[in-house]
């Protein structure tokens, strides 16, 4: 087999920062336009954390897993890396990797290893790490990573689960990695309109900076609002219930927003077309904090909702309309292959189309993840 470039089995992305990707070039004739990313939308220092790398793996000899300290690519290889031991006592010692006391520890990826003694190892970003564990968090039935503290992920359950989702030397797991174009093959390119791919999705800039100055309501809200836990919503709505043939009329406004909460944005569309008693139902600002919740579970550092008269003008819809669009990279394959501009004054968060795109990738992981540690659990 010839080689290849190695991927983090999180996001698929490169597990090491590209060099020599950023464009120089401006005229659009140039065959090469297009084939690196856009200065405009990112630097060499915006994919600074790609270097961030940890492994996980399984000690052939103990068959323990472990996760490493600072995983360092090693130029000239296809999936070897210079690592760290970091605090994990189950990481292979210099001494089972066949390696002179004081060296770097060497881990294959991905393959199976032909001259070390560690199994398949499986390389990550620790931002992606990041994502994996809030995913996990948010999917626990048991609730014992609520607190989301990495220390608390079961490292045997989640090598297992790489393990299963792996084929052979095949630098990446078997998983829909979403929107990633023709970025990862044998090799890794840069394409312009793809620079999300290569920007943070833990610590977001751009989205911090949004948190601090989230739109404002452009009415003030009755004293009551929000109200207290167990205390009944009464809306009055714009017209009297007066469909016959709507089975939704019997029910009063309140309970209709209680159903409402319930259906993702898309089927409450279609609720509120079919239905004139909901559609005349008053969809309030907590109802829309709500929908955040449910539906953006990516959005883990979203301010939490204020309770008091001062804090709570914050526009939840406003807020829920602006990051599913900032959340979603307009720029298709389609515009890139016509080499039809980025506008760099779009308000798209790269790093938040990024986090989107993993989170999806990162579920898969934890339903395999939480099926396997139960039965570990239970052996």
């Amino acid at each position: 087999m010839g080689s290849n470039d190695v991927f983090c089995c999180l996001c698929s992305a490169l597990a090491s920062k590209p060099s020599d990707c950023i464009s120089t070039i401006t005229d659009e004739s140039n065959e090469d336009y297009g084939c690196a990313y856009d200065p405009r939308c990112i630097n060499e220092d915006d994919m600074d954390w790609m270097d961030d790398i940890r492994i996980i793996g399984r000690n052939a000899k103990t068959n323990m897993c472990f996760i490493t300290g600072p995983a360092t690519y090693e130029l000239g290889s296809s999936d070897m890396y210079y690592c760290e031991p970091g605090d994990d006592l189950n990481c292979p010692t210099a001494a089972q990797l066949r390696l002179l006391p004081g060296k770097p520890g060497q881990l294959t990826v991905y393959c199976h290893p032909l001259k070390y003694l560690e199994l398949k190892s499986f390389p990550f970003h620790s931002a992606c790490y990041q994502v994996l564990s809030r995913a996990l968090a948010r999917m626990d039935p048991s609730d014992t990573l609520s607190d989301c503290h990495v220390e608390n992920i079961d490292i045997e359950a989640l090598c297992s689960t790489f393990e299963k989702l792996h084929r052979d030397w095949d630098p990446r797991l078997n998983l829909d990695y979403g929107d990633i174009g023709n970025s990862v093959e044998q090799y890794w390119d840069a394409y312009h309109g793809y620079e999300a791919l290569v920007s943070n999705p833990g610590d977001i800039e751009e989205l911090s900076k949004y948190y601090e100055h989230l739109p404002q309501m452009k009415f003030r809200l009755p004293r009551t609002f929000p109200p207290q836990e167990g205390v009944a919503i009464h809306i009055t709505p714009s017209k009297e219930y007066r469909y016959t043939a709507d089975p939704f009329a019997v029910f009063p406004p309140e309970v209709l927003l209680e159903l409402s909460t319930y259906l993702p944005v898309k089927s409450l569309r279609a609720f509120r077309s079919a239905s004139p008693a909901a559609r005349n139902t008053r969809l309030t600002n907590m109802f829309w904090w709500k929908h955040i919740i449910m539906e953006m579970p990516w959005l883990w550092d979203i301010p939490p909702s204020p309770r008091n008269s001062a804090e709570s003008m914050i526009d939840w819809k406003q807020v829920f309309e602006d990051l599913s669009m900032r959340s979603q990279d307009h720029f298709t394959q389609e515009c890139q292959e016509n080499r039809l501009e980025r506008d760099p004054r779009k308000e798209t968060i790269l790093g938040l189309v990024n986090r989107r795109r993993i989170w999806e990738p990162c579920c898969e992981i934890a339903k395999l993840y939480f099926e396997l540690r139960s039965t570990n659990n239970s052996d």
